[in-house]
């Protein structure tokens, strides 16, 4: 075993056995290479010694214990963080070339540096800064906007990974690159190290605003009724999520913890869910079609007058951190719960919504609002109307309740509803 690359796993290395899932593991060696020649060099050296079970590591952001090792040898890509070019291809499509290992704080750092005249983004940024590019990508992760949920590849023009016998192999055709990040590989133990991202304009012009309910069922019908009317708004809708009185109380939880960027105001008395939507075009079309959707609201039930109503990148980013700090908050909620019983963690699960064509979107959630609460396992439930989905975090306190939240999220694997 190389002491260069590859060292023998001991308590220096703790932080590389859990990811904000809670959950614990354990592993045998760990390697963190600073370059692609070096995790070829690692992918060599652990098919000669026999060892298939890789656990490929990212910023270790992730709630669903994919990161998190059970033996075997972790490869973490934290190292490979460079930016490897930029431009414009021969369709004239902007890219940005980068190490799998580069966060999203950094990607857009460097968005801001190389396009200055420009306003460019990649779409499927989450809400956590700190995850890589690489993480992203194959876990299939999305913002508030939905962007990239079901897969990443039409935001991927071409991607490097290295196979099990240390070999890089390149990948440019979006539909084996969406094949390739839907498949096994990462189970495999096949890391990801190189990506070219496809970047698209970003909003010159957008507003937000937060429709206060007090009472989940006008919340959801009106969630389904502004979904449909986006197809016909003046401005694009490009974001329609709808927050959980449980998803705020654990992001309001967070409150403290998240720092002087988060400022949002305390929640007005009896509401039970937050319908955020973004429009984003010329200040006309956004005008019109806030005042058209505030109707709309208003007709579920929700005081328009008490909306909040954003404008501008800080303004609008408070309800991005909000949706992060329903994660954060979560996790944090659950870390105390597995400090008295270590065999328990948060899980997580992505589902698609829109699947039962006999009720509407509205009818949706609150079916699957229905299901989670009827476990009795504690939770939180933010939905994406624009693509649909819902994001669930299950917190069990106790071994019976961690195993009702197995069942209903093994449930709906086996349903096809997991994105």
């Amino acid at each position: 075993m190389s002491d260069q690359l590859i060292k023998q796993f001991d308590n220096r290395y703790d932080r590389y056995l859990r990811d904000e899932s809670s959950e614990n593991g354990w592993a045998d060696s760990i390697s963190v290479p600073q370059s692609e020649e070096e995790v070829c060099s690692v992918m060599r050296e652990l098919a000669s010694a026999g060892e298939t079970r890789i656990t490929v590591q990212g910023g270790l952001t992730g709630l669903s214990g994919r990161a998190v090792p059970h033996g075997g040898h972790i490869l973490s890509l934290s190292g490979l963080d460079r930016v490897i070019d930029s431009g414009t291809d021969e369709g004239r499509q902007r890219y940005i070339t980068v190490q799998a290992g580069i966060t999203l704080a950094a990607l857009d750092a460097e968005l801001a540096k190389r396009f200055r005249s420009e306003s460019l983004c990649w779409p499927p940024s989450p809400s956590e800064d700190s995850a890589t590019v690489g993480g992203t990508a194959v876990s299939a992760a999305f913002g508030i906007d939905g962007a990239g949920a079901g897969g990443c590849g039409r935001y991927i023009s071409g991607l490097t990974y290295v196979n099990m016998a240390g070999e890089p192999e390149g990948i440019n055709d979006e539909e084996d690159i969406a094949g390739f990040l839907g498949g096994s590989h990462h189970d495999s133990g096949c890391p990801v190290v190189r990506l070219t991202l496809r970047l698209e304009p970003a909003a010159n012009e957008k507003w937000g605003v937060a429709f206060f309910f007090t009472d989940p069922e006008n919340a959801a019908a009106c969630t389904g009724a502004i979904e449909v009317k986006r197809a016909v708004c003046a401005a694009d809708v490009p974001v329609i999520e709808l927050i959980t009185r449980p998803a705020l109380d654990a992001a309001m939880s967070a409150k403290d913890t998240m720092g002087a960027a988060w400022t949002v105001p305390d929640l007005p008395d009896g509401v039970t869910d937050i319908l955020y939507i973004e429009a984003a075009g010329t200040e006309e079309e956004i005008e019109e079609t806030v005042m058209e959707l505030s109707e709309t609201a208003a007709g579920y039930g929700s005081d328009i007058e008490n909306a909040w109503a954003l404008s501008g990148d800080a303004e609008i980013s408070r309800m991005h951190l909000l949706r992060h700090a329903v994660t954060e908050g979560a996790a944090s909620i659950m870390a105390g719960i597995h400090a008295g019983n270590e065999s328990l963690h948060i899980l997580a699960a992505d589902i698609r919504l829109g699947r039962d064509l006999s009720m509407g979107l509205g009818e949706e959630i609150m079916s699957v609002r229905s299901l989670i609460e009827s476990s009795g396992v504690s939770w939180t439930m933010c939905c994406s109307a624009s693509v649909p989905c819902a994001r669930i975090l299950l917190m069990p306190g106790n071994t019976e309740e961690y195993e009702r939240a197995q069942t209903i999220v093994r449930r709906w694997k086996e349903e096809g509803a997991s994105i």
